[in-house]
């Protein structure tokens, strides 16, 4: 199914690929040289800094007059920094950080593809932030290729009236450019490039946009390949498990490079504006993406350890691919407008992973300890999701505006996962009687309705208050199945239905000292839904007796939720050549969801477990110091720890004590940013450098003490000539090589004492970029 799949995609994608680049190439040139150059009062002036817009309140408005703390980050900041994932981004987003530990749904999940997160002011762990896609909610667990945006907005604290939940700590929207009828334009953007101890790499992409006939629709098609060869070498035939030895005749030795991505995807987005109904625009869109992954790209124990030491030959791997469809319709009044988006999102991955070595811990619960036996885990994760919503935006001369509407949403997901042990009825003398020691196999339907509603009152030309309110009907329900051998006697199957009911408020108000500065204050809840965890049976009912845990029953989690409190500030200085954004924050989180590690068995729950608060602030600045000069800077704070905890009778405590620091989140974050371009008589030439800095954390996602992450810098230079419609880029990442650890992955075959499997930094890579241009773009 995995072949069939890839072959239906990839000639499809590079079919529309190869099509879109011959169109640019010899209709774009043509077409652009009848387009009319801009007069001097269309010019913006080189030294003012330029002007952002977001839709941060579901309308559009200049950044330095939002009232939120928000960061923007433009097409053109994409390009010019080479972003390409949210590894790239994050880093100059302050108080923004990510890790994993997360899950596509909620409950615990496992494996290399489904378990990244997103952590926005210390707020972690799974669907405590929400990312879109434009007006559509995916999992975060999904890392979206920056390809043919118009801007990234991360905005921080609750968004939860506006965005609904899983909005706990903040919002990351993808926005894309849409299809423009008025300009003909293309771009043709291709690396090469070389990893250290991985070999060479590239990266090829490409967009183009045609108006089509009536100059009221249009077509925008974007298309992408990238290959990173792995950088991990995988040795195997080594008896790393005390007290377990190899068969006779079964030992082998050797070692590959594995980690190796490949990935490839796109979008088409067409827009129509049909004359006969003024008012009327209709975008619709298609995007699609898939990674594949040979062996894991996991560093052991240590970040800067790439050797992956194993007792057998076991293959990894893993897959993931999704498609969005989705149609956005909206229809402009005089008085406002209503806007209409659908889509429906379809996500499938699938990891295998080497249980060998766990199996080898824990097999004396399933027969007597013989020598290394060969296990796979596979998970695979499948999730579908129509959304749908109407809302209303006022845009009337009045000093009251408002934004008004209804969401709808059904998820349906599936989680099959089995742990095969090929061979082990056979050497066991046929007393466990299979060789898949655990098949679990859950299917959930969540169905989400929501009413919203933000009204802003204009006081004054100095005083704006705006109040908001969501109240979201929740419905979860599904069953789950989990067979393990019979002389365990652990078979379970239930169903659940689940109902909640939350409510999220929101309150700002701001106050203008004139054009160019600003403050404000909000109060915003957020909420996250709760779950079920599957039941422990066989080796782990011990673990959950010992936790005073229901033992072969689903043991639930609830709902949490939070207040954040808020102060920020927003300047232009020095003739608009300067912004300052700056905020001051409390966030108050109560019944918080805790990965548990149950004892024995090393599996992870998630169960409320005390209270924590958070205090933080961030600033950040914008200036064009000097002709060709651009510095962006950023800084965050964020203190956040256990308040309270959950104590058992005998005195244990479930989760974390008080005083612990929450999981994955670093105290400081910063981030620096410059380029600066000089004319030259052949083109400009530009010289362009990136530096972020994270400091130290304690990532608690597979449960238990936690794991330290120590603090990280890195490094990224860019440098090269603009000449006409062409590109030419020398690029260094991570110029000093440096083994950042961005977090341990909560891994499908279950955590083994001692062995911690790390994402890390891509290590240091050298390339060379060669745009060209078509058109205005």
């Amino acid at each position: 199914m995995r072949r069939r799949a890839e072959r239906g995609l990839r000639p499809r994608l590079w079919l529309a690929f190869a099509a879109s680049l011959v169109i640019a190439t010899l209709a774009v040139p043509a077409a652009a040289a009848t387009r009319r150059a801009p007069s001097v009062s269309e010019s913006r002036s080189k030294s003012e800094l330029r002007e952002i817009v977001v839709t941060a309140q579901r309308r559009k408005e200049n950044l330095q007059k939002t009232p939120v703390s928000a960061t923007a980050i433009t097409d053109r900041q994409l390009a010019e920094f080479g972003m390409r994932d949210l590894a790239d981004y994050a880093q100059a987003v302050a108080n923004l950080s990510f890790g994993m530990g997360g899950s596509p749904f909620g409950e615990p999940a496992y494996g290399y593809s489904s378990t990244r997160e997103i952590v926005i002011r210390g707020v972690s762990g799974a669907n405590t932030t929400s990312l879109y896609i434009d007006d559509t909610p995916i999992p975060d667990t999904v890392d979206p290729r920056v390809l043919d945006l118009d801007r990234i907005e991360v905005l921080r604290g609750p968004q939860g009236t506006l965005f609904g939940a899983s909005s706990m700590g903040g919002t990351v929207r993808l926005i894309t450019k849409q299809a423009d009828p008025g300009i003909a334009s293309g771009k043709v953007d291709v690396q090469a490039f070389d990893i250290d101890a991985g070999g060479a790499g590239y990266d090829a992409s490409g967009s183009v946009n045609l108006p089509l006939p009536g100059r009221s629709a249009a077509l925008r098609v974007s298309a992408f390949d990238t290959f990173h060869p792995g950088h991990f070498t995988r040795i195997y035939g080594v008896a790393n498990v005390p007290g377990v030895e190899f068969a006779p005749g079964n030992q082998l030795m050797g070692a590959t490079k594995v980690g190796g991505t490949h990935e490839y995807g796109g979008s088409a987005t067409a827009l129509i504006s049909p004359e006969w109904v003024p008012g009327l625009s209709i975008n619709a869109m298609m995007m699609l993406q898939r990674s594949d992954v040979t062996g894991y790209p996991l560093a052991e124990n240590e970040a800067s350890n790439f050797t992956q030491v194993r007792p057998l030959d076991v293959p990894e791997g893993s897959l993931a691919q999704w498609q969005l469809y989705a149609m956005t319709a909206k229809y402009a009044t005089r008085v406002g407008d209503l806007i209409s988006s659908t889509s429906y999102f379809n996500r499938h991955s699938q990891d295998v992973e080497d249980g060998t070595m766990w199996f080898a811990y824990f097999q004396g619960y399933y027969y007597s300890p013989l020598p290394y036996l060969a296990a796979m885990v596979v998970q695979t994760y499948a999730t579908r999701e129509v959304t749908q919503e109407l809302r209303f935006r006022s845009r009337a001369q009045a000093p009251v505006q408002f934004t008004a509407g209804l969401f709808f949403q059904r998820i349906r997901t599936s989680s099959p996962f089995s742990y095969l042990v090929p061979g082990l009825n056979a050497v066991s003398g046929y007393t466990v009687g299979t060789d898949n020691i655990y098949y679990d196999d859950e299917d959930t339907v969540s169905r989400q309705a929501a009413g919203f509603a933000n009204i802003t009152y204009r006081l004054n030309r100095r005083w704006e208050l705006s109040a908001g309110i969501r109240k979201t009907w929740l419905d979860s329900s599904g069953h789950q199945k989990i067979e393990q051998p019979a002389s365990l006697d652990a078979n379970v199957a239930y169903s659940f239905d689940e109902k909640q009911r939350p409510v999220t408020p929101r309150f700002v108000a701001r106050f203008s000292f004139d054009s160019s500065d600003m403050a404000y204050a909000s109060a915003s809840k957020g909420f996250r839904i709760g779950g079920e965890n599957a039941p422990a049976t066989g080796p782990c009912a011990a673990g959950a007796d010992s936790l005073g845990l229901p033992v072969g029953a689903p043991v639930p989690y609830y709902s949490d939720s939070l207040w954040s409190y808020e102060i920020g500030l927003k300047d232009l200085w020095n003739d608009r050549k300067i912004a300052t954004r700056g905020a001051v924050y409390d966030i108050e989180w109560s019944d918080v969801q805790q990965t548990v590690l149950l004892p024995v068995c090393g599996i992870p729950v998630k169960l409320n477990a005390g209270a924590a608060r958070i205090l933080g602030a961030e600033w950040e600045v914008t200036g064009r110091t000097a002709a060709g000069l651009e510095v962006e800077a950023a800084g965050g704070y964020e203190d956040g720890k256990i308040t309270s905890a959950k104590v058992l009778p005998t005195g244990e405590v479930i989760g974390s004590p008080v005083g612990t620091p929450l999981s994955g989140v670093p105290k400081w974050t910063a981030s620096l940013r410059a380029g600066y371009s000089k004319p030259m008589s052949i083109g400009d030439a530009f010289i362009r450098a990136e530096y972020s800095f994270v400091g130290s954390s304690l990532s608690l996602a597979n449960g238990g003490a936690g794991l330290h992450r120590a603090e990280y810098s890195l490094v990224n230079l860019r440098g090269g000539l603009e000449f006409g419609h062409w590109s030419a880029t020398l690029f260094v990442r991570n110029l000093f090589n440096r083994a950042a650890n961005y977090g341990d992955v909560v891994t499908a075959a279950g955590v083994v004492p001692g062995q911690s499997r790390l994402v890390v930094a891509q290590p240091r890579t050298i390339g060379l970029e060669l745009q060209r241009s078509f058109g205005a773009h």
